[in-house]
């Protein structure tokens, strides 16, 4: 996961793209279930992916890297994905309290997507209300309509040997809203008709960085890497300050693999990958124009888990 993932760098989780309305419809029936079941968090995630998330009143916000340890806790045993039940065990969230341990209760709702429920407890003896809860709210979601999208909108995977090229079934149109394709202009366009290859945007106040879907270059296993390498040293190069208290706000670097640019303000974090013959001017541009996009309230309510107004 870590290799191919650059969210863990980014001090960030990743909200898998929903409809907004389907999103609050989601996240209002996991704050139910957190309330009924005595519950301090519950999750609804799609592999490393959140899709919504509650919290029980005066319990802080989970950090990211508690939610990113969470993801791969859970995703990295298959008894809890194959195990066509429900389970039970504690786990260690040590940005909520390192000297203590949750209980989290984990039921796979549709193997075959990813889609999993996740409550957590600060009791070992709340299996049975968790259960409960579990299944009332599947029973609200399959009558909303809500379980069916869920599960057809799956986060992409990575799958293959080494040096395959990724082979998707074609997506639902809503994964498809952070492919560089369907950007507006100068933007988007398809590959080898815009300078812009990959993209990454951290919204700095929610915690979460959204990624594009990989351009055909980083479709196997090993382009995969390379482009979290790359933004990896777009991370380093943007929060390495050259002199103490004076943080950088853009970073750019040119080699004969790619173009590296990227920039950070008080709202968030932009990372682009780009077409080595790709001039400062232009990459400057496309940065400009990425940051004015996601700007916009509506769009990032697509991509992003919002805060309550």
């Amino acid at each position: 996961m870590l290799g191919t993932d650059a969210s863990y760098l980014l001090g960030a989780y990743k909200p898998l793209p929903v409809p907004a309305a389907d999103r609050s419809a989601v996240t209002e029936l996991l704050l139910d279930a957190v309330r009924a079941s005595g519950a301090v968090y519950g999750l609804l995630m799609a592999d490393t992916y959140v899709v919504a998330m509650s919290r029980a009143k005066q319990q802080p916000a989970l950090h990211p890297d508690d939610v990113l340890l969470l993801a791969n806790f859970v995703t990295c045993n298959n008894a809890y994905r194959h195990g066509h039940g429900e389970a039970f065990s504690p786990v260690c969230m040590p940005h909520y309290n390192s000297d203590a341990f949750l209980h989290a209760y984990i039921h796979y709702l549709d193997a075959s997507s990813g889609l999993y429920f996740v409550l957590l407890s600060g009791s070992a003896e709340a299996f049975h209300q968790l259960s409960a809860a579990r299944l009332w709210f599947e029973d609200q979601a399959s009558a909303q309509g809500l379980l069916s999208r869920m599960r057809s909108i799956c986060p992409p995977k990575l799958t293959g040997t080494s040096n395959d090229i990724i082979t998707r079934s074609p997506q639902p149109r809503q994964l498809n809203v952070l492919s560089v394709e369907n950007l507006p202009r100068p933007l988007g366009g398809k590959f080898g008709h815009t300078p812009l290859w990959s993209y990454s945007v951290r919204f700095r106040q929610m915690q979460q960085a959204i990624f594009s879907p990989p351009c055909p270059l980083h479709c196997s296993p090993p382009g995969a890497a390379r482009l979290a390498a790359s933004y990896t040293q777009l991370h380093s190069l943007l929060h390495s300050p050259a002199a103490t208290g004076r943080p950088n706000k853009l970073a750019w670097f040119a080699s004969s693999a790619a173009v590296l640019v990227g920039a950070r303000d008080r709202e968030m974090d932009v990372y682009l990958v780009c077409d080595p013959l790709t001039d400062k001017s232009t990459a400057l541009a496309l940065l400009d124009a990425m940051r004015r996009h996601f700007s916009d309230r509506g769009i990032v309510g697509d991509v992003a888990l919002l805060p309550p107004v």
